[in-house]
């Protein structure tokens, strides 16, 4: 079974090369993988059949706790990725919060997963930004798709894109996130791979990256905001109730229905309020909740005046939260968590 997970490890690696470079597989941080939908649906059901077959074969009775949770976590996250497929989920390929355009401007930035500490560093992510463009048409066109069979975002999460893909896609090279690597060399190049690295992100940015963003950006400003819808739910979608139901199902790792978790959420609005009516008690506020609610939003000396207060309040945070962790967790991490502003 051992063999089994580092094969499918190795194979689901070589695949997702962006997941990769985020789970500390710094192997394949050269490569953009699949830039269509199509080659991405080919491949994950490829391997997904591949390798629940290849667990079937197995008894996974007499296994070990531990490596029962393993067998089973697997076979479920492969069977979660084929069932998915049955939902057009590729023709809704762009939000506001954690796809492509953002993550990519993440990982270029420096910021993130995708390392800059070596000149092999620098040259892989200039081989693995040749895939932005091409994935970018890839999605215009899952999203033409998209809007004539009735699939695509509501209004209200398509309007907050636009001034993402402004920002992003901007000409102006002391505001692009994707030369930050290039301002801030570490001390140890030369300055002969300095000049040419800078050259080449310099001509990969206006000649790939932000062609790429203006384009995506006068596509969903002119052809996919003028229809999108009104409504929010996914059952406004075709089929949009089987697809909710699957979504709640992923989501929550559970088998209850849309309609227990909102009876869940009711019940948890309800302890949380009590809870909140308490500390309105115990700070001795005197009015209504709703006035406690406005207080808190208005009154300056319960508010942060400046970033770095913020800052400093999530930091005091730390030891309260680390003091909790081995009540719930056995192991912990060597490393410890960093608090960014973001």
């Amino acid at each position: 079974m051992n063999q089994i997970y580092a094969e499918y490890w190795d194979e689901s690696s070589a695949q997702n090369p962006i997941e990769a470079t985020f789970n500390g597989d710094n192997r394949f941080n050269d490569q953009f993988g699949a830039t269509t939908s199509a080659e991405e649906e080919r491949l994950t059901r490829a391997l997904a059949e591949k390798y629940l077959a290849r667990l079937a074969a197995y008894d996974p009775a007499g296994l070990p706790s531990e490596d029962r949770i393993s067998y089973d976590l697997l076979r479920y996250n492969l069977q979660q990725s084929l069932d998915a497929l049955a939902f057009p989920s590729e023709l809704l390929p762009i939000n506001a919060t954690s796809s492509l355009h953002l993550i990519f401007a993440q990982l270029g930035s420096g910021k993130l997963a995708q390392p800059f500490v070596t000149v092999k560093d620098y040259d892989n992510w200039l081989a693995r930004a040749a895939g932005f463009a091409p994935a970018v048409d890839g999605m215009i066109a899952d999203m033409r798709v998209g809007m004539e069979k009735k699939i695509v975002l509501p209004k209200a999460l398509a309007k907050p894109i636009l001034p993402q893909l402004e920002s992003l896609g901007t000409s102006d090279a002391e505001k692009s996130v994707y030369l930050a690597p290039v301002r801030e060399f570490p001390e140890d190049f030369s300055d002969a791979d300095k000049t040419r690295l800078t050259a080449a992100y310099t001509a990969l940015v206006k000649d790939q990256i932000v062609p790429a963003y203006q384009k995506l950006l006068a596509f969903i400003r002119d052809e996919y905001l003028p229809v999108c819808r009104d409504t929010v739910g996914y059952s406004d979608l075709p089929g949009g109730k089987e697809w909710y139901a699957f979504r709640v199902r992923t989501m929550t790792t559970t088998s209850k229905t849309p309609e227990e978790i909102h009876a869940l959420g009711l019940a948890e609005v309800a302890r949380i309020h009590a809870l909140m009516e308490a500390a309105k008690d115990k700070v001795g506020f005197k009015g209504t909740f709703k006035e406690f609610m406005a207080y808190l939003n208005t009154e300056a000396s319960v508010r942060f005046t400046t970033r770095e207060e913020i800052q400093a309040a999530y930091e005091g945070l730390r030891d309260r939260v680390m003091a909790k962790v081995p009540q719930f967790f056995g192991r912990m991490p060597k490393t410890p968590f960093e608090i960014r502003a973001v």
